[in-house]
């Protein structure tokens, strides 16, 4: 799924799916225009879906881009 939307609805809900560890200190201190969180989900349905259980896979913000 690819979800477009505005802050700081989007930081929020990718912190809040997101496990500990990894990029995700990165995504914590900042999620500028432009950013983009690529999370992994292992669920058979998203209302099994819970806060943390979440892997972020990437996470690049446009001046990494250049």
């Amino acid at each position: 799924m690819l979800l477009i939307g505005h802050n700081p609805g989007l930081q929020q809900l990718a912190l809040a799916l997101a496990a500990p560890g990894g990029k995700r200190a990165k995504l914590e201190q900042k999620f500028p225009t432009g950013a983009l969180a690529t999370l992994a989900v292992n669920s058979d349905s998203w209302t099994l879906l819970r806060p943390g259980e979440a892997e972020l896979i990437d996470y690049v913000v446009p001046n990494q881009l250049g």
